[in-house]
């Protein structure tokens, strides 16, 4: 379902710069009822395509970033010992 940490919340403060300015993210999907809507986004970053979905455009925005960091070596800053990577 593209959840990076599924029954926890992300919290902003602990992500060091989680949104690289300049990168358009693109919202490729809406599902699910309109009181629990699942938004998936998207974003190309040196010719790779990155997903993640969350319940709101902003979380799912967030979820993408994160799995940019983590791929680019930045992980250790956002990932806790609270909340597993899966």
């Amino acid at each position: 379902n593209g959840d990076l940490f599924p029954g926890k919340a992300l919290r902003p403060s602990s992500l060091r710069q989680p949104i690289r300015p300049g990168l358009q993210y693109k919202l490729l999907s809406q599902s699910g009822p309109v009181h629990a809507p699942v938004f998936t986004m998207s974003v190309d970053v040196d010719g790779t395509t990155y997903e993640a979905s969350g319940p709101s455009k902003k979380t799912a925005k967030l979820h993408v970033a994160v799995k940019v960091s983590l791929s680019h070596g930045e992980g250790a800053s956002v990932m806790s010992s609270e909340a597993p990577f899966t």
